[in-house]
């Protein structure tokens, strides 16, 4: 596959390597690891100790008649199940109905339930609401003021209609995505040819919790905007992702636009990115960092005719890098989501590879857009996914359509993959030039050069071999050039003379693998020893540290070492939350 990079990568280090020397006395080793959570960041400077592998399918599941129907949304359910909502010809009432299907873990049916009327409706999006409902966005032509409205239907947790509510003025209005609020209400994005002041405009609508209008705004200029993804952000405001004809960069042709409001749905900024041909954005999401990561595709990079663009930015739509992946043919991305080891999970569709007209592509990420692996699903004909969430073990559930399986010419296709295989971490190993004594103290300097998020939550965990592991809690504002010092006495008690050995990693408490940092410019660590009457520090200055590209020595006697002593990586488990650490 051809993967293309319209922003230079961040640096990748080297495997470090440690020597030991060898002196008269007993030598014990301390070591000592730094743990930090992902949940608030993504450090840049680490690579993911994941394999390259893609996993393995679990199971797939079809769903439909003899006509069309089409999945759009996919989630995870709080009983390990899942919830699939899009559109139906074979079943309900009118020319297509909203189609929501629930499922256990294993893909088997619960129930499913049909919404409409006479007419034609599509259900674009679905979430499971506090109360263990569901709640429903698309369009309706069966009712409303026009055309098309917004079309918005709460259920139960047994899939019966609670209430619905529509939205929309004479002409065309369709809501793309929903999501409920954290005052228990809801917020749909879509498009507007009824309000606003071009062809067409975003609209992004909010209600209350039984789905009463609150406000509504429209985003737009003279010509043709839609809205295809919203998220409430953590600042309580949205964020909206569309494509823009009225703001494009290009002659004629659309761009990824990007519109932040604050909470009553007032703009506080917007952005684009494009070429000078066409790009579409599908899917956007608030990154752990308080950014935002795009995916969509693009004609204006990348190798084929569409590639799958993934756009990261900060948290002012600032852009931080940029990817396409795509073959000579037609690709395109249409959702997007933050795994839990900070990277990102794309599922789409792709002419350029697999066995079909055009197949499902599933493409991750390390958390700077780098690609780790790719996966194609589909038979002889064509298939798509649109939608992908990693699920609470780990792996990855994927709904779209399928006409290479099923009954009809089109059936809704639910594929469930494994959680990546566990590989063991290589954790590199840095040492100082100190030999400790009893009643001496190791110190060491970590600086966070290039902060991003509001706080980095951090264990520095250290042992010795014939020790229990001791864990210290640390915070790490993000201030630029933070520096905390972690202090580790050495006992008077410890009966022998030992070398320091330190090495980083970062530990997503939900992944089943660690993340390895290396030193970089972005982190460093420097040591320094207090003996009983003074405090000497490492020779070696901050820029010398730079482990990514010089190999620290000791003496001319080195040593690779890989991976954490079980025992050892078990007791870290239990000190930091029970965490299941590959070894």
């Amino acid at each position: 596959m051809n993967v293309n990079e319209n922003r230079k990568r961040g640096k990748k280090g080297k495997n470090q390597k440690m020597g030991r020397r060898e002196g008269k006395k007993e030598r014990l080793f301390l070591s000592a690891v730094v743990f930090a959570t992902l949940g608030l960041v993504t450090v840049v400077g680490c690579a993911s100790a994941s394999g390259a592998t893609p996993p393995a399918e679990e199971w797939r599941e079809t769903f439909g008649g003899a006509g069309i129907d089409w999945a759009y949304s996919v989630q995870q359910t709080t009983d390990g199940g899942f919830i699939v909502a899009g559109f139906t010809d074979s079943y309900g009432a009118g020319d297509s109905d909203f189609w929501l299907v629930k499922t256990d873990a294993n893909g088997t049916a619960d129930w499913d339930k049909t919404f409409g009327g006479t007419s034609r409706e599509v259900a674009n999006s679905v979430q499971q609401t506090t109360d263990g409902g569901y709640i429903l966005a698309g369009l309706t032509t069966s009712y409303g003021a026009g055309d098309s409205d917004f079309w918005l239907v709460k259920t139960d947790a047994n899939g019966t209609a609670d209430w619905d509510k529509t939205f929309g003025g004479a002409r065309s209005d369709w809501a793309e995505s929903v999501q409920q609020t954290a005052d228990g209400g809801y917020i749909l994005a879509g498009l507007t040819t009824s309000y606003g002041a071009g062809d067409s405009d975003f609209w992004l609508v909010k209600t209350d919790a039984n789905g009463t209008a609150e406000w509504d705004k429209t985003f737009g200029g003279a010509k043709s905007d839609g809205a295809t993804s919203v998220q409430q952000t953590a600042d309580g405001g949205y964020i909206l992702a569309g494509y823009t004809y009225s703001y494009s960069s290009g002659v004629g042709d659309k761009d990824f636009w990007l519109v932040k409001t604050d909470a009553d749905g007032n703009k506080e900024w917007d952005r684009n990115f494009g070429g000078s041909y066409d790009d579409w954005v599908s899917s956007v999401q608030q990154t752990t960092d308080g950014g935002f990561i795009l995916a969509g595709y693009t004609r204006s990079y990348g190798a084929g005719s569409y590639d799958f663009w993934l756009v990261k930015t900060d948290f002012e739509g600032n852009l931080q890098w940029d990817k396409t992946f795509g073959g000579v043919g037609w690709d395109g991305a249409y959702s997007v989501q933050q795994t839990a080891d900070g990277g990102f999970i794309l599922a789409g569709r792709t002419y350029s590879y697999g066995a079909g007209s055009y197949d499902a592509w599933l493409v991750k990420t390390d958390f700077e857009g780098n690609l780790q692996w790719d996966k194609t699903f589909g038979g002889t004909s064509k298939d798509e996914a649109h939608s992908v969430q990693q699920t609470a073990d780990g792996g990855y559930i994927l709904a779209g359509y399928t006409i290479s399986y099923g009954a009809g010419s089109y059936d809704f296709w639910l594929m469930k993959l494994e959680r990546e295989e566990l590989t063991e971490p290589i954790i590199t190993i840095y040492t100082d030039k100190y030999e400790y004594s009893p009643g001496d103290t190791l110190n060491t300097t970590i600086v966070f050069k290039n902060p991003t998020a509001s706080s980095v939550d951090t264990y520095f965990v250290w042992y010795l071999d014939w020790m229990q592991i001791s864990v210290t809690p640390l915070t790490l504002p993000p201030n630029f050039d933070q520096a905390y010092e972690v202090s580790i006495p050495v006992g008077d008690w410890v009966p022998f003379e030992f070398d320091a050995v330190w090495y980083v990693a970062l530990l997503e408490p939900t992944a089943p693998y660690a993340t390895i940092c290396e030193d970089t410019a972005d982190w460093k660590f420097v040591p320094t020893r207090t003996t009983a009457s003074t405090q000497e520090q490492a020779q070696e200055q901050a820029q010398e540290q730079e482990l990514t590209k010089t190999e620290r020595k000791r003496e001319g006697e080195r040593e690779k070492k890989e991976g954490i002593p079980k025992e050892v990586a078990e007791e870290i488990a239990k000190k930091v939350g029970g965490v299941e650490f590959a070894t």
